[in-house]
């Protein structure tokens, strides 16, 4: 419990400074740490300064950015892609680096890197900021995409073509992922893999990979109807539903609702009671219908 109302409070947090626009925020403490001029362009203000660190402790604690939000996740990797988003304080350099530094996602580090990319080419600071972005990366295809800029010098046709392989990247590591979590739903129908390690191993893959949400549901709901899954692997589950994306949530809901009034679904309907009456949920949603088959960066050592 403790850990899920930690994760509460920063989601409370992450969505903040998502909606919150720095774009325009004093620099000064910046301009100290660095000690140079840092302009508009640089990307970076106190108060996204302020939020890498909060952010750079957050990762320390074991918390991370794949949170879970109504229709989907909070932070979405797709939006770090396309100019068209606005990203509030996450647009801020810093906190950019930081993410790519220390992400536990290698989704979310690729993605924050293809957003700070382009202001490498102009900005100096930034350039630094990069390189020692590449000496300290967690992920090895962060790594290995700075060495691409690096070598083109951060020209702007390189920048457009290391973004272009980190969409491609993203995508095959959700392939991936994909595939891993089929492997460990196999393992446990076999009886090679416990609920408990199940159950933890298949939330880290699915916000490692930030899964789409209509595949993320489509798989609970399969699971939930399982006669092959054990009957505690699906309790452990929705002990977990605050992990899952609000529609999500209420699919899972409505297909545990819908399961027959047998004696091993008794647990998982008492769970559900429990689980709506906290959430003051009146009704069940209708069942859904069933699948088919030293540097500028030593702020980071």
């Amino acid at each position: 419990m403790a850990a899920a109302t930690q994760r509460s409070e920063w989601i409370k947090v992450v969505k903040s400074n998502l909606n919150d626009d720095t774009r325009n925020g004093r620099s000064d403490f910046v301009r100290e740490y660095f000690r140079r001029p840092v302009d508009a362009d640089d990307g970076m203000t106190d108060k996204g300064f302020a939020f890498a660190l909060n952010l750079y402790d957050n990762y320390r604690k074991g918390l991370h950015l794949c949170l879970p939000d109504v229709n989907g996740w909070l932070v979405n990797p797709e939006h770090f892609l396309g100019e068209e988003w606005q990203l509030g304080t996450f647009e801020d350099t810093m906190v950019l680096a930081t993410m790519a530094i220390k992400d536990p996602s290698p989704v979310m580090s690729l993605a924050a890197l293809a957003r700070l990319a382009p202001r490498a080419t102009t900005q100096e600071l930034v350039e630094e900021i990069v390189a020692g972005i590449g000496d300290r990366a967690a992920h090895a295809d962060v790594r290995e995409s700075i060495g691409h800029l690096k070598s083109g010098r951060h020209r702007a046709d390189v920048v457009e073509d290391v973004q272009r392989a980190v969409a491609a990247k993203i995508h095959e590591i959700r392939a991936t992922g994909f595939e891993e979590l089929k492997g460990i739903l196999r393992y446990v129908m076999e009886g090679r893999l416990g609920p408990r390690e199940f159950v933890d191993q298949f939330f880290e893959l699915s916000e490692k990979c930030t899964i789409r949400p209509e595949i993320y549901a489509q798989m609970l709901i399969n699971l939930m109807n399982s006669a092959k899954i054990r009957p505690l692997v699906k309790l452990i589950l929705l002990e977990n539903v605050d992990r899952m994306p609000t529609k999500v949530r209420y699919q899972v809901y409505a297909t545990v609702n819908a399961l027959p009034d047998m004696h091993e679904n008794f647990y998982l309907k008492r769970e559900l009671a429990f689980l709506l009456e906290k959430e003051h949920e009146p009704e069940v949603p209708a069942p859904p219908r069933p699948a088919a088959r030293g540097s500028v960066m030593s702020l980071f050592d």
